[in-house]
This record gives C-alpha cells, structure tokens and sequence, in this order.
C-alpha cells in the first residue's frame, strides 16, 4: 500500500463499529432526519465523522449496508451543504469523501443565512402593517429576536474561527488507527 492511501478495505477506514458507534450512526441519521436532511445523510455525516481516512460511496454503502443509489443521492445534498467535502486519495481513481473541518461552522452559516430570509419576509410584513396594529407587536418582537439571534450565530462563527484554526485532514498510517 502506497504512504498515505489508506486501506483499501472498508471497514478499516473506520474504528471498529461497536454497538456505541452503530448507536451513534443511527443517531446522527435520526437527528438530521429532524433537520430536514434523509436518514441515510445523517447516517453518512456519522459515518464521515467518525472515519480515519476518506471514505468512497462504496465504502459507505459497505458500511451502512444501503444501496450507492442512496449514498449518490445523499452525497450530492451533503456536499451542497457543506458538511463533507471531496478528498483526494493518492494512487486512487474513485472519489473519496471526508467530513468537513469547517463543517459546524457551515451548519451555523446556514442557520445565519435562514435568518436573514426570515428577516426579510419579516420586514415585508412590517412595511404592510402599521405601527398602531396590535398585530404588529408580534413583528416587531421577531425582528428583534431574529437580529440578536443573528449577532449571537456570527459571533459564536468568529469565536471557533478565532480558537479553531482550519488545519489539514489528519489521516494515520493504519497501525495508527488500531488497523
């Protein structure tokens, strides 16, 4: 095997799935299925997260046990949101995946940028309503919540940039990873 690219066995990309780590797979894939993203993404983005190197779609469907159609459809969405991203693998012509660094700070921005849409449509509705509406009231008190909101997703994205800086995927040698 080539310095630096990784097992070519599936589950050795991962740690060994323990019922913890399944419990934890599952879990992410419940939780994001709350968030609006598919079972199978959440399951994906555990799977990614917990990986020691990249992982391919065949790898993930192995270690999912669902179908590449599934992993295809689910990976196009993850990459859009910004959560994993592609990763090369020396000496490999297939496309490897890997759970974004910045990935939480992508969840934050997206938070941010749903925000700023409902500020929007916020505005629009105070521009329509007058100021002695009773109704009213509760625009005004949803903007102000939105914009402290806001402030406090951008600063807590300032905060992680300014104690977490972005550093290269760190892959270990096999022997590293309990291989």
């Amino acid at each position: 095997m080539a310095k630096g690219s990784g097992p070519t066995e599936s589950l050795r990309k991962v740690p060994k799935l323990t019922p913890e780590l399944h419990k934890f797979i599952e879990g992410m894939g419940l939780y994001f299925a709350s968030q609006g993203i598919p079972r199978i993404g959440g399951r994906m983005l555990g799977a990614l997260m917990i990986a020691h190197w990249p992982l391919s779609p065949k790898d993930m469907a192995s270690i999912l046990h669902v179908s590449r159609a599934s992993i295809s459809n689910n990976l196009r969405l993850l990459l859009s949101t910004g959560m994993i991203e592609r990763a090369h693998m020396p000496g490999s012509r297939h496309t490897h995946f890997a759970f974004s660094d910045e990935a939480m700070e992508q969840r934050v921005a997206a938070g941010v940028k749903s925000l700023r849409t409902f500020k929007r449509l916020l505005e629009q509705a105070a521009e329509a309503v007058p100021v002695r509406d009773p109704a009213r009231h509760h625009i005004d008190a949803s903007l102000q919540y939105t914009d402290v909101l806001m402030d406090v997703y951008e600063q807590a994205i300032e905060r992680w940039k300014a104690h977490h800086p972005v550093r290269a995927h760190f892959h270990p040698e096999p022997a590293e990873a309990g291989a």
